[in-house]
C-alpha cells in the first residue's frame, strides 16, 4: 500500500497535477495553485462539498448544511463554538475541523451523522467531546492531534470500524473506555499526553492488528514481555520501558528487528518533542541510581540512527555501552547533564570505529 501511493504521487507529480515542494525540510508534494482553483470552483457548485477552508469564518450557520453533503472542511478558520441544531447529513463522510480555535460543540452535533468515516479535530481547544462520537460506528479515523485543553473523550466501545485513532498532548487522565473493542485498530497515538499515568496492558493485547503505536511522552510505563508480545503486526513504536532490562528484553526480540522506525526510552521526563520518528533511544537518568544494573548494560538495536543520553550519573565514558561497537548506522549520539563523565572514548580503539556527529552540551 505504501509504495502504491508513493506511484500515485509520482505519477501525478509526472503530469503537473501536483509539484514537489519543501516544508520545514521535509520533502512533500502540493497541489498546483491552477489545478487548486480548479477544484475549488468544481466543489463551490456541487451540493456534495463545503470547502471553506481559510475564509476567516468566525461562525457557521445551520442553513449552509445540506443532507446531500458528502464532505465538509472548515479548517483554518476563527470558529469557536458548534452550538447549533444538528444538521441533517446522513452522507456526510469527511469532516474537518482542525486548526481553528474550537472551545465547545453540542452532546447531539453528531448524532445525525452516522455514516461519518473521518472525524478531524485536531489542533482546537475543546474541552470535553460530545457522547454523540460514541454512536459514530462507521468512523475509521478519529483525530485528535494537539487537543491541548482536551481532558474527556467518551466510550469508544461501539467504534469497531476504527483504523486510526491519534489523541496526543492533551490532558487526558486514563484511555477512554472501550479501547479494547477496537480490534480493527492499525494505527494509534496516546503519546505526550503528560496525565496518563496508567495504560492496562489489556487494552493492547486485544489489538492485535496495531502496525503503528505512540505511547511515549506520558508517564505510561510499558513492559516489553506482556504487551508488544501480543502486536505481531508493528513497524512504527514509540514506547517508555520500565527499566533497562525491560528495554534490553524488547530490543533482543524478533519483533523489534521488523520494525522500521521507533522511538524507545528507558527512564522519565521525557520531553522530546519531535514528532516524527527515526530509528532512537532515549536513556534518562534519575538522581539516585538512573539504571539499577547502570548505563553500562544498555543493549541498543543494531540499526540505531540516534542516541540520547541524559542525566545518567553513573556514565563515565560511551565506551562502556559495549553495544555501540555494532552501531554502525549511529549518525547522532547527543549527551547532556552527565555530570560524572570523564571521557567520550576511554580507548583509541573503540573511538576509531566511530564516524558519526557527536554533541556534548555545555551543561555535561
Amino acid at each position: 500500500m505504501f509504495n502504491t501511493g508513493h506511484a500515485i504521487l509520482n505519477k501525478l507529480v509526472n503530469i503537473c497535477l501536483l509539484e514537489s515542494a519543501k516544508i520545514h525540510r521535509t520533502e512533500c508534494v502540493r497541489m498546483h495553485d491552477l489545478v487548486r482553483d480548479m477544484a475549488l470552483k468544481i466543489t463551490k457548485t456541487s451540493p456534495r462539498f463545503m470547502v471553506q477552508s481559510g475564509e476567516g469564518l468566525e461562525r457557521v450557520s445551520y442553513t449552509n448544511w445540506s443532507e446531500e453533503l458528502e464532505t465538509v472542511l472548515l479548517m483554518y478558520n476563527t470558529i469557536k463554538e458548534l452550538t447549533f441544531k444538528p444538521p441533517i447529513c446522513h452522507r456526510l463522510t469527511t469532516l474537518l475541523l482542525g486548526h481553528i480555535p474550537l472551545r465547545k460543540i453540542s452532546d447531539s452535533f453528531f448524532t445525525p451523522m452516522h455514516s461519518l468515516k473521518i472525524l478531524d479535530l485536531s489542533n482546537t481547544y475543546i474541552q470535553y467531546l460530545p457522547e454523540s462520537v460514541s454512536n459514530l460506528v462507521n468512523l475509521h479515523a478519529l483525530l485528535l492531534v494537539n487537543c491541548v485543553c482536551l481532558e474527556y473523550v467518551p466510550s469508544l466501545v461501539k467504534l469497531k470500524a476504527l483504523k486510526e485513532f491519534k489523541l496526543n498532548r492533551s490532558l487526558i487522565g486514563e484511555v477512554p473506555q472501550g479501547m479494547e473493542e477496537l480490534v480493527n485498530l492499525r494505527n494509534l497515538d496516546l503519546s505526550f499526553n503528560k496525565s496518563l499515568h496508567m495504560l492496562p496492558c489489556w487494552n493492547l493485547c486485544r489489538l492485535s492488528q496495531l502496525q503503528n503505536l505512540r505511547i511515549e511522552g506520558s508517564g505510561a510505563l510499558v513492559s516489553a514481555q506482556e504487551v508488544f508480545g501480543y502486536l505481531t503486526q508493528l513497524k512504527v513504536l514509540g514506547a517508555q520501558f520500565l527499566n533497562v532490562q525491560e528495554l534490553t528484553s524488547y530490543v533482543t526480540s524478533q519483533q523489534c528487528q521488523t520494525l522500521e522506525n521507533y522511538r524507545l526510552i528507558v527512564g522519565n521526563n521525557f520531553e522530546y518533542m519531535n514528532n516524527s520518528l527515526g530509528k532512537e533511544v532515549h536513556a534518562i537518568g534519575f538522581d539516585s541510581e538512573p539504571f539499577g544494573s547502570g548505563v553500562d548494560s544498555l543493549v541498543l538495536p543494531s540499526n540505531i540512527e540516534y542516541l540520547g543520553i541524559t542525566r545518567c550519573e553513573d556514565l563515565i565514558s560511551l565506551s562502556d555501552i559495549l553495544s555501540l561497537r555494532d552501531a554502525g548506522h549511529l549518525r547522532i549520539c547527543l549527551v547532556q547533564y552527565c555530570n560524572a563523565i570523564e571521557s567520550i572514548f576511554s580507548s583509541s580503539s573503540f573511538s576509531e570505529d566511530f564516524q558519526i556527529p557527536l554533541r556534548i552540551v555545555e551543561e555535561l
